[in-house]
């Protein structure tokens, strides 16, 4: 899985350095269907934590998706919603918090019966980065409006630009374009009919993001076709089912980001028995 990770990041590399996206080839079904833990691993521990981290790699994901914000003094940290209060046993927003109060919320205290993971911490993205490198990739999901630290962050750390992967909306996509133009993108196409004009508004892209309403095989032929792999977000009870898997393998779409890497993981082994 990660070789074939590797040829299609330098054929993206290569495309972009001649000024377009070679066609992606399509496997189907997809055996070798990339996963993507969805912050972190938040099913099997505490969301955008380093012990989700840690379960990701431990799973052979391929791609953990980190959320960033900013607290008060510009510290860039791993948190999904503005307010600490869901996920900590803090409560405020994260952009109100200067890093030294952030660091003492237990970050594991709503996670279960609050025990098995008591005292985590909220990582700082550098803390993420370092317990990441060389291990796994990123979808690089900011929250807030990027800055120049969190760039510099990932060139440090060796994952710009080939094992970064953009996630946001489109707004805050080009808010990070606005910082390096070339930052590998991937648009979130709602409707079919939004492909091409998407891709010449994000000439970047090295994926698409998509439910999986419209991920048939004829679309992702088009998406492999115009040299961008599809990216499908299953994070709803009704789609992050064995069975929405499977339909999605069998289409030859890329990459799943699920709930449940561990259910998705045991399939893809399944099938390649």
């Amino acid at each position: 899985m990660k070789k074939t990770i590797a040829v299609f990041l330098f054929i993206f590399v290569a495309a972009a350095a001649c000024g377009a996206a070679a066609p992606v080839t399509t496997s189907r079904p997809n055996k070798k269907i990339m996963i993507i833990a969805h912050r972190t691993t938040m099913m099997l521990a505490p969301e955008n934590t380093i012990p989700g981290i840690m379960k990701a790699i431990e799973l052979g994901c391929d791609y953990i998706e980190l959320d960033v914000r900013y607290t008060k003094d510009g510290v860039p940290v791993l948190m999904h919603d503005p307010d600490v209060m869901r996920t900590t046993n803090g409560i405020g927003p994260v952009s109100l918090m200067s890093f030294k109060k952030l660091r003492k919320l237990d970050a594991g205290a709503r996670f279960g019966d609050g025990t098995l993971f008591r005292k985590t911490r909220i990582p700082t993205l550098e803390e993420a980065l370092e317990a990441m490198q060389g291990k796994i990739r990123i979808l690089f999901e900011h929250k807030a409006p990027p800055r120049e630290s969190a760039l510099e962050l990932v060139k440090k750390y060796g994952f710009y630009p080939d094992k970064i992967v953009l996630g946001s909306n489109n707004s805050l996509q080009k808010k990070f374009l606005a910082l390096d133009p070339s930052a590998p993108a991937r648009p979130y196409v709602v409707k079919k009919e939004q492909l091409a004009p998407l891709l010449a508004e994000f000439p970047s892209s090295v994926a698409i993001k998509v439910l999986p309403g419209i991920a048939d095989a004829a679309f992702i032929d088009e998406a492999h076709a115009r040299g961008v792999l599809v990216f499908v977000n299953t994070l709803t009870d009704e789609d992050d089912t064995p069975e929405v898997y499977r339909k999605l393998i069998d289409a030859g779409a890329d990459a799943i980001q699920t709930n449940h890497p561990d259910v998705l993981k045991a399939i893809i082994e399944e099938m390649n028995k």
